[in-house]
């Protein structure tokens, strides 16, 4: 009979054991000891997973030929010629992504890499084929720099800041946030004492937005001292971090001709990257991505950015984006214009998707 989880073989194409001789019955106070282990779910659970060991994988910095950045945080393997022994034999001659493209990504570790590596194990790039099809690459929607920016809240919205000063929109605590972080860096560097506030708060008197009056950096005028607190603006706090920060550029618009042209509406789950090429082929015009929300775009989660990826077949693209506060939108639309090439955006104020954040 059959168990679960397990197929029937033909008699002839098994593959018989070899005899391992019995170990000793192992002691059951051991047992009792030992630590319990997890339970492994699904139906074949008799399976066993192998995972590589850490100190095995290569360092993704060499196979990019690069210098390693983790230096000596780094736990992966830095020796080519190590990895290349236990890597094992290519499985052809002739890699498919050199031949094509002019490079191949994986490096010394595509299994194919005998045909694109040189006698001191580096990638061998064809720059001439490799220039020639940039042009068919999907567009990359996020350089790595600019994501690690925002994952550190290190992005300096200068257009949105604008417009919220010019509508008298609040955002004096995100203001003030930003110059408390880089004042709490630049102590640390010091190795200056940063336990309270105190010390911040004294830092701001001497880092040119709260000085005293009279001083050439002071941010404060002698009517405001007297008067009442002066409010910091975007530009005066931009002088103190921009160091540190990135500052969206800002890009030309776009002039668009949308008469008499097929638009491929934006289809949530449905609308991704191959649907769109598919759509293409048979006479769409315009093409949308689909709806991405704009807390995840400014947080950098890429799989909300893999939303926005651009195919070099589709002349007119634009993005579709929801959000729930108008400052957050304005944010989203000036980073994806200053870091993608789209030609429009679409803003979803219909959808009845619940947005908690």
């Amino acid at each position: 009979m059959v168990r679960v989880g397990e197929a029937p073989i033909k008699q002839e194409f098994l593959i018989v054991k070899p005899s391992v001789p019995e170990t000793p019955a192992a002691d059951p106070r051991d047992a009792q000891n030992s630590v319990p282990k997890k339970r492994k779910k699904g139906q074949n659970k008799r399976r066993r997973a192998y995972q590589q060991p850490i100190s095995q994988m290569l360092c993704q910095f060499l196979i990019r030929d690069t210098e390693c950045q983790l230096k000596e945080k780094c736990r992966k393997n830095h020796d080519k010629q190590a990895f290349l022994s236990q890597k094992g034999a290519d499985l052809g001659d002739e890699c498919v992504n050199f031949k094509l493209y002019g490079i191949c990504n994986y490096g010394i570790g595509c299994r194919y890499g005998s045909c694109h590596l040189d006698k001191d194990l580096s990638n061998i790039i064809d720059g001439d084929l490799n220039e020639k099809m940039k042009i068919y690459e999907v567009k990359r929607t996020l350089q790595k720099e600019i994501q690690t920016k925002l994952r550190a809240k290190q992005v300096w919205f200068k257009r949105s800041y604008q417009y919220f000063e010019a509508h008298g929109i609040d955002y004096s605590n995100e203001l003030e946030g930003h110059l408390k972080k880089t004042l709490s860096k630049r102590l640390k560097t010091d190795n200056s004492p940063i336990d309270s506030d105190k010390n911040i708060e004294n830092s701001l008197k001497t880092n040119g937005c709260v000085n005293e009056p009279g001083s050439q950096n002071s941010c404060k005028t002698e009517a405001d001292l007297q008067n009442k607190e002066h409010k910091l603006t975007s530009e005066e706090v931009y002088d103190q971090v921009k160091e540190d920060y990135y500052c969206l550029q800002t890009r030309p618009k776009k002039t668009l001709d949308l008469r008499g042209k097929l638009f491929l509406s934006p289809l949530t789950t449905v609308g991704n990257l191959p649907f769109r090429r598919i759509c293409k082929e048979y006479g769409a015009d315009i093409t949308c991505g689909e709806m991405a929300m704009c807390a995840e775009l400014v947080q950098a989660q890429m799989s909300e950015w893999a939303l926005l990826k651009r195919h070099h077949t589709e002349d007119i693209f634009g993005v579709q984006i929801c959000g729930n506060h108008p400052a957050m939108i304005s944010k989203t639309c000036e980073l994806i214009n200053s870091e993608c090439d789209v030609d429009f955006i679409d803003l979803n104020v219909g959808c009845p998707h619940r947005i908690w954040v």
